[in-house]
């Protein structure tokens, strides 16, 4: 399709657009978060502080995997990388009232867990969707011992399934309502408006071939539950946070975003980087202020207000051939654009915005802009525009 041609319309009911609009927006305050949390743990060396970031930075993107689900029927692909992994990051997520971490032995009035799944193991469910899992079951453990208590969770493997065993020194549940606890809207709290998470987290875990159930205790009160997952032929790479190695030359940039926080975040970051930013909030601000030959790169948002992002793009490209565009979008859409931008996009980000990936796109495009003849100026002194 050429950058001419209209894009099919596409019927969306009042529904999907509301949800696609909660989506995006969520996204939007996520990739602030992420973005945040990044920057704040390649700018610290202590240890302490970034190991609490990096957790930041694990539920929010956890949270950007629950938002895609919302807007895609198809399961998310990958594995859990090392199981044993997926339970301490767990367990940092759920810490226990007043107390800044589990305690790893039994005290009088405390909480405390015990990791006892082996290394490497490795499930064919997605990281995200075993700690969501885990986090829920943790939460729900903690609920049933308000005066303290203990968790245990351990793992054995099979040839094809691996059982995770979570289980804790609470009261327990009532054996005879086995099937009720995994049904929507069933609570022991006395709260009618929980009672939700159960039935998600084995609705999530069916998805995928696995099951969760609940198993008597044999050590006394308490619940245990089993996840019992298939085994996962390779280990998923490993999350690791750091600088992106791509060597980024100063760029000037315009950034096109309604959002005020993504556009702070966006100047912090590329400043940090050496590069030179214009931010503006809507498409009229952007064709005020752009001129060919001022830009390497622009960063513009799908969902704007008025002119919509993809619209903008394909302005900028006719006023200056050599600008290396990058789409960003607070929804799951590569496959929405393919096609319909033409050669106006060159990239395209999904929010929330992993920064190492910002800074790849941006060496790519800095090299795409030279080799189309671009330079970029600009002023010394960023702008920023409302």
């Amino acid at each position: 399709m050429s950058s001419q041609e209209t894009p099919r319309p596409v019927s969306r009911s009042d529904e999907d657009l509301h949800r696609d609009g909660v989506v995006h927006d969520v996204n939007q305050m996520l990739s602030v978060i992420v973005g945040r949390a990044a920057f704040l743990r390649d700018h610290h060396s202590d240890e302490g502080l970034r190991r609490d970031l990096d957790s930041i930075l694990r539920a929010a993107r956890d949270a950007a995997a629950i938002m895609k689900r919302l807007t895609s029927s198809v399961p998310a692909a990958g594995v859990s990388g090392d199981l044993r992994d997926r339970v301490n990051e767990a367990l940092a997520a759920i810490r226990p009232p007043d107390q800044s971490s589990w305690h790893g032995a039994a005290k009088p009035g405390a909480w405390h867990a015990v990791n006892r799944v082996p290394a490497h193991l490795v499930a064919a469910v997605p990281a995200a969707e075993v700690r969501e899992v885990l986090q829920n079951l943790l939460q729900n453990a903690l609920t049933a011992m308000p005066q303290g208590g203990g968790v245990t969770v351990t793992g054995e493997a099979g040839q094809r399934r691996i059982r995770l065993t979570v289980a804790d020194t609470g009261p327990g549940l009532d054996m005879a309502a086995r099937d009720r606890v995994f049904a929507a809207g069933y609570t022991t709290s006395g709260d009618g408006f929980r009672g939700v998470g159960l039935a998600a987290c084995r609705q999530l875990l069916a998805r995928h071939g696995a099951q969760l159930e609940l198993m008597p205790s044999s050590a006394g009160p308490g619940a245990v539950f089993v996840l019992d997952l298939p085994r996962g032929e390779t280990p998923a790479r490993p999350e690791v946070f750091v600088d992106a190695d791509d060597d980024l030359p100063p760029l000037t940039v315009l950034v096109v975003d309604d959002e005020p926080a993504v556009r702070e975040l966006f100047g912090d970051v590329l400043r940090s980087w050496h590069c030179t930013i214009d931010g503006v909030a809507d498409a009229v601000a952007a064709r005020n202020i752009f001129a060919a030959g001022r830009y390497q790169a622009a960063l513009v948002d799908w969902n704007l207000p008025g002119e919509a992002g993809p619209d903008l793009a394909r302005w900028l490209r006719a006023q200056d051939p050599a600008l290396a565009v990058i789409l960003t979008t607070g929804l799951d859409r590569e496959r929405e654009l393919e096609g319909t931008v033409g050669s106006a996009v060159d990239f395209t980000l999904v929010k929330p915005l992993d920064l190492d990936d910002l800074r790849r796109i941006l060496a790519r495009a800095a090299t795409l802009s030279t080799a189309r003849g671009g330079g970029g100026g600009g002023d010394d002194q960023d702008k920023e525009e409302t």
